[in-house]
């Protein structure tokens, strides 16, 4: 469904933010990747990053009216599922239940640019159903709310908003607000919100796990030369106490705020990026801790070799809002690839690791692991096959308890694809040992093969109308523990395609599988198979009618459990 009304390059009513209006009386927001400059000239720099931040969303179509105006669209889109389980097994096996249920998701899409180039825009997805199954706590979910306005040197964003300022400071989803702002050739990032599970969550309509968690970031980053560009960061969050009730949560809530400082170079073919930063944190009712991190890492490449190495140092205590700043770990790595000849490349990685949360404990704080691999390309007379092989090893230890590990891997992997044949065959072999657990030690080996086969009208020169393909899978795997014992795994499964223009799509799969038990027992048997059928209607609506079924036998009633989906999906797109 499209709206088209002009929209004159004065008029007050749509420059004026009518959308952000909309969003300061609902509270409802709009969500980006702030780490990308808003950088837009004209509409079709403005679609193309709406497109970006848009979560994929599809951008609309621009039909310029003769007093200056654009157009205002609204897509949308609704999938309707009814559908009939049949279980059994109990909860600790599997989550569905016996019944009739529906499940509908909602996706609304409303956005538009003005004359000057400026995009406005707001999205809402939810989910209603009444299978617990799918959503335990309430009927309704709102997946996302986004909304938002960007023009030539800015962006803001309400809602679901992405902060994704550095490594050490901040990267995290928050539901709050955010934008950028270019200064010339600097740019001013921020951001402020709350960390909460959902929004129901933030809403208290469903029960809380963790506290609610007051947080802002903000960031300026600004080129040097042509080859430096430098960045600082400032972030901090504070639990909310009193939005958790009491016992409900092992932690207690605390507060922390990090300040970073980064830098980034890039010359021909080598580049190092770099950041330090300092942060405080501290749980209720105790001492507060001072720490710091450090990251830099570099890569080269000269022709057919390419280098990269790094080092990593996170305080135990160090704390802001990035999740890949994990805290206590220590970590230096160098790594490389070489393409030694048109038909062979070689890639290694080895790294030594210190995990300071690991003090006391049988798990390893220091690791050393190496990682090599080959690609080989048998070339023109054989086209379509090729040969994989790689080598793991790793060896842990804890100065602490005296425990170590350590595990060794090899695998093979010969593979051909064709246009109309495809198959591969692949063994892998482990080896694991461990002083701190010694019944555990074993060695396991397994064997993969695969054979595809592919027919279609395509003759070359004009498409085709309809392709068929079948796919058959084998496995084998085998574990021998040191102490004595063994178990076995195998499995084998079939899946066939089939498509045809204006017919629409089937898909089906069946697979077969049994498990020995060390102990003797009976062996464990897995069955599943799934239909998939569509049928399409006028442009992107379709019928589908799926069946899927999971049964588990053997072993003990204790394991038994089957599953069994009957449905019927409708989606329609507006």
């Amino acid at each position: 469904m499209t709206f088209r009304r002009g929209i004159k390059g004065n008029s007050c009513g749509f420059q004026g933010g009518w959308l952000l209006a909309l969003a300061a009386s609902c509270g409802t927001a709009a969500a980006a990747d702030l780490s990308n400059p808003a950088i837009l000239a004209d509409n079709s720099e403005v679609l193309q990053a709406w497109q970006q931040s848009a979560a994929g969303g599809q951008a609309p179509d621009l039909v310029q009216q003769a007093d200056g105006g654009t157009t205002i669209e609204w897509h949308g889109g609704v999938t309707l599922d009814k559908y009939v389980n049949s279980s059994s097994g109990g909860n600790l096996l599997t989550p569905t239940r016996s019944g009739s249920y529906y499940k509908a998701d909602v996706q609304s899409d409303l956005r538009g640019t003005s004359a000057e180039g400026d995009l406005s825009y707001m999205q809402l997805s939810l989910t209603n159903t009444n299978d617990r199954s799918v959503l335990s706590s309430h009927p309704t979910q709102i997946n996302s709310l986004l909304m938002g306005r960007a023009g030539k040197d800015y962006q803001v964003t309400l809602g679901d908003v992405v902060a994704s300022y550095s490594q050490l400071g901040t990267s995290v989803g928050l539901r709050g607000v955010g934008g950028q702002k270019m200064f010339g050739q600097s740019m001013l990032s921020a951001s402020a919100g709350v960390l909460a599970q959902s929004w129901e969550s933030l809403a208290n309509t469903v029960q809380r796990t963790q506290f609610l968690r007051n947080v802002y970031a903000g960031k300026v980053e600004t080129p040097l030369n042509d080859a430096w560009r430098g960045y600082v960061t400032t972030q901090g969050y504070s639990d909310d106490r009193g939005s958790l009730g009491q016992g409900m949560s092992l932690l207690a809530p605390a507060s922390a705020r990090a300040t970073t400082a980064g830098f980034a170079y890039q010359q021909g073919e080598l580049g190092v990026q770099g950041e330090a930063g300092v942060s405080r944190w501290q749980e209720e009712g105790l001492q507060e801790h001072k720490d710091n991190a450090l990251i830099v890492d570099a890569n080269w490449r000269v022709q057919s070799v390419g280098l990269r190495a790094g080092h990593h140092k996170i305080g135990r205590y160090y704390s802001s809002l990035s999740g890949m700043a994990a805290p206590g770990i220590k970590e230096t790595y160098v790594a490389g690839d070489w393409t030694a000849a048109p038909w062979v490349t070689f890639t290694a990685d080895a790294r030594h690791s210190v995990n300071e949360g690991a003090l006391n404990t049988v798990n390893a704080q220091k690791t050393d692991a190496l990682l090599a691999g080959a690609f080989i390309n048998f070339g023109a007379d054989w086209p379509g096959w090729g040969l994989m092989l790689n080598h793991s090893q790793s060896k842990g230890e804890s100065g602490n308890t005296g425990a170590s590990s350590k595990n060794e891997g090899n695998g093979a992997s010969l593979f051909y694809y064709g246009q109309a044949w495809s198959g591969s065959l692949g063994y892998t072999e482990q080896k694991v040992s461990s002083n701190a657990a010694p019944g555990a030690n074993a060695k396991t080996t397994g064997w993969i093969g695969t054979v595809g086969r592919n027919w279609s009208d395509d003759s070359g020169v004009a498409g085709g109308t309809w392709t068929l393909g079948t796919n058959f899978t084998a496995s084998l795997q085998e574990q021998r523990l040191d102490a004595g014992g063994s178990t076995r795994s195998t499995m084998l499964g079939l899946g066939v395609s089939a498509q045809r223009t204006g017919w629409g799509s089937l898909n089906a799969s069946l697979s077969d599988g049994t498990t020995t038990q060390t102990t003797g027992g009976a062996d464990l048997r897995l069955r599943s198979y799934q239909v998939d059928a569509v049928y399409p209607f006028k442009g992107q609506n379709s019928l589908r009618l799926y069946v899927r079924n999971n049964q588990n036998g053997g072993g003990g009633v204790i394991t038994n459990y089957s599953d069994r989906t009957v449905g019927l999906q409708l989606v329609y797109l507006y």
